[in-house]
């Protein structure tokens, strides 16, 4: 069997480099830390058994997915005493009542110069068709950029908050909602060292890596909203950073 995953520890570690600047011990500092690049090199890319050898990675990237978890929602420790569990978070996130829900698709225009095949530098914005071409003509003719350099494409201002909301849930699903078979959800049953449950699913170090992947390249900065629904925000200097319900 074989499985070269090289594209998505790059997308891992390139995430964590933007959240994870650098860890320091003594006089050693090191920048954009990562176990992942470590990993990248000792997952096995092929191997000839019944069972993925790359398994035994599992434990630390749910524990990984946890961690950046509980930095994105907000838990006042002298409201909630006795800290959440993730499955706790997932629910308060994926929930009815929870801001990431209510985000409606809110579509703009960016307008700007292709440096590459996949990135461009963005020049302006604009909230319907007309105005974006107005705009990028106006840069054509002022020579800002040159026409065949000129980027019009369509954006979804709210896309972040909804795709959010898609891995959170996912995660929720996949993890940490109790599956029959095994009377226990896929997290407890890893983490409770259940070996068998490593080798009966052959993809399941692939799906999940791919999944935190998602998750550390769908946050866009810390906490995004309370844990606690019955919080006063008004006296709390964070609220105008959260999403509103």
């Amino acid at each position: 069997m074989e499985r070269n995953l090289d594209n998505v520890f790059d997308k891992i570690i390139h995430g964590e480099s933007r959240r994870f600047t650098k860890i320091s011990y003594g006089d050693r500092v090191e920048k954009f830390p990562s176990y992942f690049k470590d990993m990248k090199e000792m997952y096995q890319k092929e191997w000839h058994s019944i069972y993925n050898p790359n398994n035994i990675f599992i434990p630390y990237i749910l524990v990984s997915m946890e961690l950046i978890l509980r930095g994105i929602i907000d838990v006042d420790s002298s409201l909630t005493k006795k800290h959440p569990t993730a499955s706790q978070l997932l629910e308060r996130m994926t929930g009815k009542d929870s801001p990431l829900t209510k985000a409606d698709d809110e579509f703009w225009f960016n307008i700007g110069k292709k440096i590459d095949e996949k990135r461009f530098q963005l020049l302006g914005q604009a909230p319907n068709e007309r105005m974006a071409q107005e705009v990028a003509q106006q840069l054509f003719e002022d020579e800002v950029v040159d026409e065949s350099l000129l980027v019009v494409e369509r954006w979804n201002k709210n896309g972040y908050i909804k795709n959010l909301y898609q891995v959170l849930s996912d995660i929720k699903d996949k993890y940490y909602t109790k599956d029959e078979r095994l009377n226990n959800s896929y997290r407890n049953a890893v983490l409770h060292a259940n070996r068998p449950l490593l080798l009966e699913k052959d993809d399941l170090f692939e799906e999940i890596l791919t999944d935190y992947s998602r998750l550390i390249n769908s946050i866009w900065g810390d906490r995004i909203m309370p844990y606690e629904k019955h919080r006063d925000l008004s006296k709390d200097p964070s609220a105008k950073w959260y999403l509103q319900s």
